[in-house]
Parts: C-alpha cells; structure tokens; sequence
C-alpha cells in the first residue's frame, strides 16, 4: 500500500485530489492539509511515501525557494 501526503492551498481541489486517489486500491491518504506552514511539521511526525504539493502562481508554496525551505527542514540531507 503506498502511503500519500496531499497539501493543496483550495480546500476544493484537496477534496477532489483527495476522492480521486482514494479510489484506488493501492493507495492510502494519510494525511492532507491545506496549510503550508503544518506541512513540515505533518511530514516530520507521519513521512509519506508520496508527498503531492498541488500549486499555482498565487500558493504559499509556488516558489522555488519556499519549496527547497521546507525541504530542508523535514530532510536536513536534502539538496535541490
């Protein structure tokens, strides 16, 4: 069973993402949020196997450097 992580900033899309997955039989969601700042914390505590961040343009999570912040901070051997 793979084990998924979904942060998106819309509430609707999380919602619909989140249906779409659940379907199939060979995955599990674990957690979602739609809040950036208790992402890092959220994959600290419960690692995913699959982290899906959905983003636009107007995210808190659109930019580059944002991304690799919160990277870095869960996985401290992370580089981009």
């Amino acid at each position: 069973m793979l084990r998924v992580a979904l942060m998106d900033d819309h509430p609707l899309m999380l919602k619909v993402v989140s249906q779409e997955l659940a379907q199939a039989l060979d995955i599990k969601i674990v957690w979602k949020t739609t809040d950036s700042a208790e992402l890092t914390e959220r994959v600290k505590r419960d690692s995913p196997d699959v982290l899906v961040l959905i983003s636009d343009s107007h995210s808190s999570i659109s930019s580059r450097s944002t991304l690799c912040a919160i990277c870095g901070r869960v996985f401290p051997t992370w580089r981009s």
